[in-house]
């Protein structure tokens, strides 16, 4: 997350980084809250691993795919070789998939977690990218029709 901040600082793209780093850290708070509320217990069989708190969502999952369609949107905005953007976008995907599919493998997440936490990720990150576009393009329009010769004085 931090990396990518930076890299949109450096671009020049500071509401973009600033957009990605608070919807990042607002995944893992929305993935806290979700956990409180169903409180679901983790699976208590087989595990490679110990893992502590709720299972359901899955934060790896959820952060994760979350993530990466932040990534992948900005990719798409910035990227001009469609192809390419194409390409690495594939690959992004492929990192949430492995990460969930672990979750399970290792035996601290039902696959219903992992799948839920997909869904909040891509909810959470779509949701939010939906917002700050329409906020983007208010006040673009705002400026434009201030700019509007007379339209100050209109209705006086």
């Amino acid at each position: 997350t931090l990396l990518v901040s930076f890299v949109l600082f450096y671009a020049g793209c500071n509401k973009d980084g600033v957009f990605f780093m608070y919807n990042t850290f607002g995944l893992w708070i929305f993935n806290e809250m979700l956990k409180h509320i169903f409180k679901r217990p983790r699976p208590s069989n087989f595990r490679i691993m110990e893992a502590s708190g709720y299972s359901f969502p899955s934060g790896h999952a959820m952060i994760s795919m979350g993530f990466s369609v932040l990534l992948v949107y900005h990719i798409v905005a910035h990227i001009r070789n469609r192809k390419g953007a194409f390409a690495i976008c594939m690959l992004i995907f492929m990192y949430p998939v492995v990460i969930g599919l672990s979750r399970v493998y290792i035996g601290v997440h039902y696959l219903s977690d992992v799948m839920a936490g997909w869904m909040a990720g891509v909810l959470w990150s779509s949701s939010n990218i939906v917002i700050y576009k329409f906020l983007s393009y208010k006040r673009h329009f705002v400026q434009i029709s201030d700019n509007i010769v007379g339209y100050k004085n209109i209705g006086k």
